[in-house]
Formats: structure tokens, C-alpha cells, sequence
């Protein structure tokens, strides 16, 4: 009985196993709102179509070719998704999916670079950059670098490449995983005199909203100036903060 167990064990393993190295990487397109064609990445021909009637509560329909990429294997012929990773845009360039882009992504837990649904290729990772701040103003980097380093986003590469000796990536256009923020704590934000203090906040690397306390209203009055504006595809977000209450504005996409 003990060899059954453990001989079921070692072969649910292996499954598990198959299953992981097996999962490749999807560009997604939403047709007439009845299906979706899910594209294999840099594979020619490699084309599956699946029924928006089973998919449609994860992939939703507000989005254009390739804005979402997913993650995922065929089980007996059907598609199970893994991960869903939502585009994040340039403000005034768009992205063209071509068979010759190279997407990448960090191996979760390490510094090693895969090249998606490529078996070799893989690289390790010194430094990472990204271009989005220099595009949208007060835009959350170290949230976007954290969301890289911790393998939870895809992206392609400037010159379609990757240094070798030196391990520099430098992504750009870069596809994140949602929904995001998840699993944050709820907000203890009560002021005793609401109409003398006023909550504050702060934000970490995860875009979670953290409680720092109460401060008196207008205790500076110029940080109620705010002629901030977010270019398109980004949204707007705002809090107090401490010692001031001064707003902190971050630009987020509007997803």
C-alpha cells in the first residue's frame, strides 16, 4: 500500500512538473465579443481560438490586440490560464505585435531572464530599467520595478535584446499582472476632529494605502496648489501625507 502511495505521489509530481514546464506565453486577441484568438509568442501559425462564454469573466472585452497576454497550458484540449497580464501603455506610441519581437520575463524567486516559450536564452538579470517615467509624469517606478524583479510582468526589450555580459535589461513596452493592487490591508484612517485633522497616508511597492497618522488641516496652505494632469491611458490618484499634509500624486493606469 505504501509503494501505491508513493508510486501515485511520484506520478502527480511529474504532472505537475509537465504541467509547469509546458506553460507558454499568449498575446490575446478579443473577436466580436464571442471568441478570443490567443497567439502563441514568437511562433508562426500557432493560433487557438477560445469561447467567450467560458473565458469572458477573465478576460474581460475592454481591451485591443495584445493589450493582454496570458499565461497558461492545454489540459486534454483545454486551455487553462495561469496568469493574465495587462499592457501598460506609452502615451503617444503603440505597440505592434510582431513574429520577430522577443519577450522576456524574471523566473520568480531568482534573477534569471527567460526569453517567453524559448527553452534557452535564459540570462541573469544585474539592472533594469524602464521608460515609462520619463513619458508619465509621477509615475510609481519602484512599483513597476518590484513588479519585474518579482516575475509578475512580461515585457520586450529596446534593441529587441538583452546585454549578455553585462545583464542589462532595459524593458519597454512591459505587461503587468492583474489584478494589481491584491491582498492589501484595509485602511484605519479615523481622525478624531475631521474638521481640524485630516488623515495622511503613504504607499508602498505593492501601490498598497497605508494610515500615518492625523494632521491639522491646511497646516500648509501651499500644498493645496495642484495643477497636475495625467496623460492619456493614466488616471489620477492623490493623498495626503505626512508631515503636512501635502498631496503625494501618482500618475497609475487607468485599469
Amino acid at each position: 500500500m505504501k509503494l501505491i502511495i508513493k508510486l501515485i505521489c511520484f506520478i502527480t509530481l511529474l504532472l505537475i512538473n509537465k504541467s509547469i514546464v509546458e506553460s507558454k506565453y499568449y498575446g490575446v486577441q478579443i473577436l466580436e465579443s464571442t471568441y478570443y484568438n490567443i497567439i502563441e509568442i514568437g511562433k508562426k501559425n500557432s493560433i487557438y481560438k477560445l469561447d467567450y462564454t467560458h473565458y469572458g469573466d477573465i478576460l474581460g472585452n475592454d481591451f485591443k490586440s495584445f493589450e493582454k497576454v496570458v499565461s497558461g497550458n492545454f489540459i486534454d484540449g483545454y486551455f487553462q490560464i495561469e496568469k493574465v497580464f495587462r499592457q501598460l501603455k506609452h502615451p503617444e506610441r503603440q505597440f505592434d505585435y510582431s513574429i520577430d519581437d522577443k519577450f522576456f520575463t524574471i523566473r520568480e524567486n531568482s534573477s534569471i531572464i527567460e526569453q517567453l516559450n524559448f527553452e534557452s536564452n535564459n540570462k541573469e538579470m544585474k539592472t533594469v530599467t524602464q521608460t515609462y517615467a520619463d513619458e508619465v509624469p509621477n509615475f510609481h517606478s519602484s512599483w513597476l520595478l518590484k513588479k519585474i524583479k518579482d516575475g509578475e510582468a512580461v515585457f520586450t526589450t529596446i534593441n529587441n535584446l538583452i546585454s549578455v555580459s553585462q545583464g542589462v535589461v532595459e524593458a519597454d513596452y512591459i505587461w503587468i499582472t492583474i489584478p494589481d493592487p491584491v491582498g492589501c490591508p484595509p485602511i484605519k484612517d479615523k481622525c478624531a476632529f475631521p474638521f481640524i485633522l485630516t488623515p495622511t497616508y503613504t504607499r508602498d511597492d505593492n501601490r498598497c494605502i497605508k494610515f500615518t497618522g492625523c494632521v491639522r488641516v491646511l497646516k500648509n496652505p501651499l500644498c493645496i496648489f495642484d495643477l497636475t494632469s495625467c496623460p492619456a491611458f493614466y488616471k489620477k490618484v492623490s493623498f495626503a501625507t505626512s508631515p503636512d499634509a501635502c498631496i503625494k500624486i501618482y500618475c497609475d493606469p487607468n485599469f
